[in-house]
């Protein structure tokens, strides 16, 4: 059977029953390194090889387009041999294809445009400036965050509650804002889910005959679904109840993306016939660090109930390091990765994880200067740099102008042609007025007069382009815009190392578009540049490309979900850095505020917790007492986070603080405490009391250098 039985015998029970599971609703509750990408493939593939559905008429749905290609690329090396083909994709590239095929079904434009975050967040900030809306009124990015939540939520504008002036402006902007797309043929990702959802409530010949085709959809990571990608579940699924829902609700970290972490346990409710299978069985770290994780996570409520184990007996307990600040945390971790290395440890096999970017600086200065070589993932991604932007803003121009007038603002004068913001303001208000594209209204001005003599050769140049269109390749065409545009000229005169470099990425940006040319040879040549300008908003490179060059991998812990290193410095665990303190608040105020509030701090918790899982063999806590916040020095406090870890799975391996982090369950470890801390040196100042009070260790603590006395609380929780 194509290796299929010999990948089913390789499987755990568990997954073995996920894999075969009858057809009907299936719900997966896969734990962190649990083997669930195995078992979506391994289930694909056993619906293809075994049960003869179709390849095509099954559809898979993951969260980026390197996962969606690496799932496809394994279904197809199980079936070795037979020409599969199964329909794996993101919402939005679905949606995508989806709307191509039904733009008149969808009230769109064929050759409708994609927007991303950055050229979304532009049209409205032109908007707005047309309309002079302060920014202390609104924001174009709050503006856009209300936007994207309204349509994630199912509402177009005018169907929100309107309670006070700003909610009032919010809903104006989004009217606005609505027609503006309308009349330019603009889609931004979260419109590409909506409108294909409301094409499958709304018109019954299309939604019968998807139901009809589509026996089969699987669904990654399912707690990471919003309410409008539920309903795309149920209007591309429902039909036939064929829904697998893989997921972990204590991996569920982007409630601020829309997510619904409960979308799992609503699925459970919603067919109540499902087969729920939870995968346990952790093949990625030591024991220690899943008992601390799980000790972690069961604080959280409303959850499965489950329990990560490993057949891995061995590992080390977790290491807690408490610095004194924040300088000494990032020496630690250097000191810590050199004596690795020092052993024949790679570099590339450490971790740096923090919550926010800003805290990576420290780290970054440190490695630095010990010449340790490091990365720091979720830089500017490719298609996302200034030049590249620029490039593709000429390359939209030519595709269809008149539906891409942000790309006309951005590429008009670039490189600089003495086109200035009057001239903008111009071309904004005569196509408002006249109701006509930016390009029709460019056009129109260029022809009254001396005044726009500059905008002339800028229009020649996006005609030219248009007409070498239709008889040159998209590499060449893309050679040709960067060197006709002016762009590579501009980037080469600079001095300055950076803007020469951007050079590099124009040539890279050619490298690019010859190897799309060579993925769509079976496709044909037929709008390949729509094609390829559609690929470049909804598949923009990942943040995970491989390096050759052995080097430290910094992240956030948002990014580092979903990868695995064999040593983890898990950093900044403080009370308002690690839980954040947006997850603060008035505890004392309304039920709804303090059940937001809880369900922001449980969010904490889980972020800790994939932290927690990312190490496969060292975890090390670390954190300070001091940190630079606004150019002054603040003190901090230790995270509630570490003390809800179980005393005896953490070994303490430097602390300026209490000898052990942990809940102290009796009076006599109290004064053992306490005697073993008394007189002991802390940072620049001497313990010379300990008193324990309700649960907290406080230390007198006396800086001879300034002559003082200041008491701390902190560290320490007492059960009894």
């Amino acid at each position: 059977m194509n290796g299929i039985e010999e990948r089913l015998a390789a499987l755990n029970p568990h997954q073995r029953e996920a894999v075969t599971a009858p057809d009907g609703p299936l719900l997966v509750t896969a734990g962190a390194g649990s083997g669930k990408t195995a078992v979506l493939v391994n289930r694909i593939a056993w619906l293809i090889g075994v049960k003869s559905v179709p390849a095509n008429r099954i559809i898979a749905v993951t969260f980026t387009n390197k996962a969606a290609r690496e799932m496809k690329r394994r279904v197809q090396e199980i079936l070795q041999g037979e020409e599969v083909n199964p329909v794996v994709g993101t919402f939005h590239g679905l949606c995508n294809q989806f709307l191509r095929t039904r733009h008149q079904a969808a009230g769109l434009d064929r050759y409708f445009n994609i927007m991303d975050q950055d050229d979304q967040k532009s049209l409205i900030s032109n908007l707005m400036k047309e309309r002079n809306l302060r920014y202390t009124e609104l924001t174009p990015s709050g503006v856009q965050s209300y936007i994207n939540k309204c349509k994630e939520s199912k509402k177009r504008a005018g169907e929100s509650e309107v309670y006070n002036h700003r909610s009032e402006l919010l809903e104006h902007m989004y009217e606005i804002y609505e027609r503006e797309c309308e009349e330019q043929g603009q889609v931004d990702f979260a419109e590409l889910i909506l409108r294909t959802v409301e094409v499958m409530e709304h018109n019954a010949e299309v939604r019968e005959r998807i139901q009809q085709r589509i026996l089969h959809v699987l669904i990654d990571e399912f707690q990471d679904t919003n309410e409008l990608q539920y309903q795309w579940m149920e209007f591309f699924g429902g039909w036939r109840r064929n829904i697998s829902a893989v997921g972990d609700e204590d991996q569920s970290i982007y409630s601020w993306r829309g997510a619904l972490s409960g979308n799992l346990k609503r699925f459970e409710r919603q067919y109540d016939d499902s087969l729920v299978v939870r995968l346990e069985q952790n093949y990625r770290s030591t024991k220690p660090i899943l008992d601390a994780a799980n000790a972690l996570i069961k604080q959280n409520t409303n959850r499965f109930e489950k329990k990560l184990w490993t057949g891995n007996s061995g590992g080390s307990r977790i290491k807690y390091m408490s610095a004194g600040d924040s300088n000494e945390e990032a020496e630690f971790i250097v000191d810590q990765i050199r004596a690795f290395a020092d052993k024949g440890r790679s570099l590339s096999e450490f971790a740096v994880l923090y919550r926010t970017n800003a805290q990576s600086r420290n780290f970054e200065e440190a490695f630095g200067a010990e010449g340790i070589p490091f990365r720091v993932y979720g830089g500017v991604r490719f298609y996302q740099r200034k030049e590249v932007k620029e490039t593709l803003s000429y390359l939209r121009l030519v595709a269809n102008p008149n539906s891409n007038d942000a790309s006309l603002v951005k590429a008009i004068n670039c490189p600089p042609r003495g086109i200035g913001e009057v001239a903008r303001r111009s071309i904004a208000e005569m196509a408002a007025d006249q109701e006509i594209s930016y390009w029709e209204a460019t056009c129109a001005l260029a022809d009254t007069g001396r005044r726009w003599a500059k905008v002339r050769p800028f229009i020649k140049l996006i005609n030219n382009l248009q007409s070498l269109h239709a008889t040159y390749s998209l590499s060449e065409l893309m050679e040709l815009t960067i060197e006709l545009s002016g762009l590579r000229e501009h980037y080469e005169q600079h001095t300055d190392p950076t803007e020469q470099n951007r050079v590099v990425n124009l040539e890279e940006l050619i490298n690019a578009a010859a190897g799309f040319e060579q993925s769509q040879e079976s496709t044909g040549s037929a709008d390949i540049l729509d094609r390829y300008l559609d690929s470049v908003v909804l598949d923009p490179g990942d943040t995970h490309d491989d390096d050759p060059e052995e080097k430290v991998q910094m992240m956030t812990l948002h990014t580092a979900k979903g990868l695995e290193f064999p040593i983890v410095f898990l950093t900044g665990l403080d009370e308002t850095i690690l839980p954040h303190f947006h997850s603060f608040g008035s505890w004392q105020s309304s039920t709804f505020r303090k059940s937001k509030e809880q369900e922001e701090m449980q969010e904490e918790r889980r972020l800790c917790y994939v932290g927690m899982t990312r190490a496969k063999e060292t975890l090390y806590f670390t954190r300070a007492n001091r940190r630079m916040l606004r150019g002054q020095w603040e003190n901090y406090h230790q995270s509630r986070f570490v003390q809800e870890v179980p005393r005896d799975l953490i070994e303490l391996v430097r602390s300026t603080e209490v000898p052990e982090p942990t809940v102290i369950n009796d009076a006599e470890h109290v004064d053992w405490l306490g005697k073993s801390v008394s007189h002991r040196k802390f940072g620049e100042g001497v313990v010379t009391d300990v008193e324990a009070n309700v649960g907290i260790l406080y230390l007198t603590i006396d800086f001879e250098t300034v002559g003082t006395k200041v008491i701390l609380s902190e560290f320490v929780s007492i059960d009894s």
